[in-house]
């Protein structure tokens, strides 16, 4: 293979660079002095050892974008190679972007917050704990509040600063200011009270146009190839703080199935995706996790038996090693199951309606067992 070799006189190319940079340069300056200009006032608050919360940015759409890198990094993004590149004696790195992207055709809310401070590596936002320690407490106008954690890896290092997110598929949609409040519990045994640490407020920018969704009325019986499923009364309780929960309030969601008159106590609904009028919407209910009380709410469920299973319905599988993944066959059925190391993922394709997985336990070689697990139609 021939090396072919671009030549140019120097001497004439030259006087053009500084040209070149000069331009780039004043248009970064006129848009930075623009961007300073307009930025909105910044939401912070004191905290008790002289650091300093903010409350960056809240947006609700179904793709949320965070960009993080140093003022010019962000500015020259789409000039700056994945490597970086070098300006003079400058070295700048390609920003790093965070996605928080819904279902589609869903939003959810996402607030960005900037721990400021001069000793935040040990500060208790920066560091991991084996329990829950903060809480984000979100309410608008009226109504209730929805608890909400930190996402799972907290305050993380950036270019730019320390920052954390809250991310969420409920709040008060319609309010016209939203709150959150920033609240901690010193140990895990401590499940009372909690102590406010800080409150923002901020106008909800994107207010949704309510549904015009009518309820049936309680209690109401839906008819499914002869098996009758009965809904009741749903109801939203307040209860005292848990020492290992952040919520503060159950969701009782009364089921029954039955056919011909006798009622099948083994059945379930498992698996409920659920949604009200204003936009809030989870794909696998829990009791601890409440819509907005105050709208029509609707349920997508998937009914199966939950225990006195029949034996050649059960499969005991031996999981795979981490980061491989294996597949069994059960009943015709090819299933697949997949391991991290500290999860396990498993997926059966079908387009039968009439069949579902359901997880009933698993058990290590040192005996300990667990039963938790969650599911979804995808």
């Amino acid at each position: 293979m021939k090396r072919q070799l671009l030549t140019t006189d120097l001497a004439k190319e030259a006087p053009r660079s500084p040209i070149v940079i000069g331009v780039v340069l004043l248009v970064m300056v006129i848009v930075a002095t623009a961007l300073l200009t307009n930025a909105p006032k910044k939401n912070v608050q004191l905290l008790a050892d002289g650091s300093q919360l903010m409350l960056n940015r809240v947006m609700v759409a179904n793709k949320n974008e965070f960009i993080h890198g140093r003022f010019l990094e962000k500015l020259a993004d789409g000039l700056i190679p994945t490597n970086g590149a070098q300006l003079f004696s400058l070295k700048l790195n390609k920003p790093t972007r965070l996605n928080f992207t819904a279902p589609l055709g869903k939003t959810w809310l996402a607030a960005e917050f900037n721990l400021i401070g001069t000793n935040i590596t040990s500060h208790p936002l920066t560091k991991r704990t084996f329990y829950r320690q903060f809480r984000c407490m979100i309410r608008g106008d009226e109504g209730i509040e929805y608890a909400q954690r930190f996402q799972a890896r907290g305050f993380q290092s950036y270019a730019d600063g320390y920052h954390g997110y809250i991310l969420t598929s409920r709040f008060p949609r319609d309010s016209e200011w939203l709150w959150f409040r920033i609240e901690r519990r010193e140990s895990e045994d401590q499940g009372s009270p909690w102590i406010s640490v800080a409150e923002f407020k901020t106008r909800n920018t994107t207010r949704p146009t309510i549904k015009p969704w009518l309820a049936d009325p309680i209690p109401m019986t839906k008819s499914v190839k002869g098996m009758d499923v009965t809904l009741g009364e749903i109801t939203v309780l307040t209860q005292p703080d848990s020492p290992r929960d952040i919520s503060n309030y159950r969701v009782n969601l009364p089921l029954s199935v039955s056919s011909n008159g006798v009622t099948f106590t083994n059945w379930g609904a498992p698996y409920i995706r659920v949604e009200d009028a204003s936009g809030n919407w989870d794909n696998n209910f829990a009791s601890h996790r409440s819509l907005d009380p105050g709208h029509v709410w609707k349920l997508d469920m998937d009914f199966q038996p939950e225990s006195a299973l029949p034996p050649h319905w059960v499969a005991t599988i031996n999981l795979p090693p981490p980061n491989t993944t294996i597949t069994n066959t059960h009943r015709g059925q090819a299933i697949s199951l997949a391991s991290d190391g500290s999860s396990i993922d498993v997926a059966m394709a079908t387009n039968r309606n009439d069949l579902a997985l359901r997880f009933i336990n698993a058990t290590d070689a040192d005996g300990f067992s667990t039963t938790h697990a969650d599911g979804n139609w995808n």
